[in-house]
């Protein structure tokens, strides 16, 4: 009789009173058995997570699945004690290092065991991806950059002149040479991704073998400004010949004085980059000597279009009435 309802027993919640009896169903020296119900098992991790350093982080409850009629209980970085809560517990990724959190589940029943998540917070990494003069010719450009203890392959990716992209990966040497048909061609070379650095940022050069130059054109640009003044930036990102590139530093009114900005040409490595002087002046107030009082119907006064400080301008209205 135990084994029929063993299957209704298991699934039961709350204590389980069993009485064993004789099989004409009278009470025979019978037994009172009372069976607790087991809790649920822990709930299912993955594990271990990994975070690159001071990147944004998300709740980990994205790597924890929960057995339907069950909720979580988060205990932080606490194995046992501690306070549970319903909020998933966040990453710190200020630190690097190796970290343990700790989650259960509970129901009707009661509450699992404390499922453990590692985390790891790993360093943000860099090759230094650079062009190689040295190494270019005129049908080969060259790049190069510096290993990083521990790596695997190199994965990259590269484009002739904006063509179609090529891709591949190599363990070693860490210098590649792209074939091209003659100088004065760009490549675009980016090493998309080193294996074991999971937090490898990709890095993008784009060179040539220079043997001409080209220097960016730009029409007028406003050279003077007043201080403070909400003015749109004056320089342009893309020169009269069509070069990219990018200003720096950044266009700004704040402060008095002369700055001198810079244009770097982004995506033609044989152009010149292009400097522009802009000057940024504190506000003058036009001063004027004092209108002697007129009667009404009297010739009225001529406002004068140029101020004792010698700042020209127009009056609105443009002429002083006599009869008001």
């Amino acid at each position: 009789m135990i084994r029929n309802y063993a299957n209704k027993i298991l699934k039961a919640t709350g204590f389980i009173i069993l009485v064993l009896m004789c099989s004409q169903g009278f009470a025979q020296n019978s037994a009172e058995l009372r069976l607790a119900p087991l809790a649920p098992a822990p709930p299912t991790v993955v594990s271990p997570v990994s975070y690159c350093q001071n990147a944004p982080t998300w709740p980990l409850s994205v790597a924890v699945t929960v057995t339907p009629g069950c909720t979580l209980n988060w205990y932080g970085t606490n194995a046992t004690g501690g306070t549970a809560t319903a909020t998933p517990s966040v990453v710190d990724t200020s630190a690097l290092g190796t970290f343990t959190y700790y989650v259960s589940q509970s129901n009707a029943s009661g509450e699992s065991p404390r499922a453990p998540i590692s985390v790891k917070v790993v360093t943000v990494v860099a090759t230094g991806l650079f062009c190689d003069g040295g190494g270019s010719t005129n049908t080969t450009v060259a790049f190069d950059w510096s290993n990083i203890t521990g790596y695997g392959l190199y994965h990259y990716t590269y484009s002739i002149n904006g063509g179609p992209p090529v891709s591949g990966s190599q363990l070693s040497p860490s210098h590649f040479n792209v074939p091209v048909t003659g100088p004065n061609i760009p490549v675009t070379f980016t090493i998309t991704a080193v294996d074991n650095f999971p937090c490898y940022q990709p890095e993008t050069r784009t060179c040539a073998k220079c043997t001409t130059t080209v220097t960016p054109t730009f029409g007028t640009i406003q050279s003077t400004f007043c201080q403070g003044s909400a003015a749109a930036s004056p320089l342009p990102t893309t020169s009269t010949n069509g070069i990219s590139g990018t200003w720096a530093p950044a266009f700004s009114t704040a402060n008095v004085g002369t700055v001198l900005y810079t244009f770097t040409p982004t995506a033609a490595p044989c152009a010149n980059a292009v400097q522009v002087n802009i000057t940024t002046i504190a506000p003058v107030t036009p001063t004027f000597n004092a209108i002697a009082p007129f009667c009404s119907g009297t010739a009225a006064p001529t406002l004068p279009t140029t101020s004792t400080n010698g700042i020209s301008g127009t009056w609105s209205p443009s002429t002083v009435s006599n009869t008001t």
